[in-house]
């Protein structure tokens, strides 16, 4: 067994959910690790790339490219934004 350290906002969000879900504030944290680092994870997040794939319909562009489209929708200044990022 180990042990681990979290922040106290961190424990209030597992006994919330342990008070609203019924289980044990263990097997909750068990959980989270196994959805977000257990082996299904690489294969969930390729279900979910599978399954979006194809969802945009050529007309959703206006004959746009997908660069000119995604300028087109890009909020102002995002530039800015971006390069202050990287």
């Amino acid at each position: 067994m180990r042990k681990i350290t979290i922040t106290d906002d961190q424990y209030e969000q597992l006994e919330k959910a342990s008070a609203r879900t019924g289980k044990p504030i263990g097997e909750l944290v068990e959980a989270a690790i196994d959805k977000e680092y257990g082996a299904g994870h690489r294969e969930r997040l390729l279900q979910a790339i599978r399954e979006s794939a194809g969802s945009a319909h050529p007309d959703d562009f206006d004959g746009l490219s997908g660069e000119e489209y995604v300028e087109k929708i890009r909020q102002p200044g995002m530039d800015e934004r971006l390069r202050r990022l990287a």
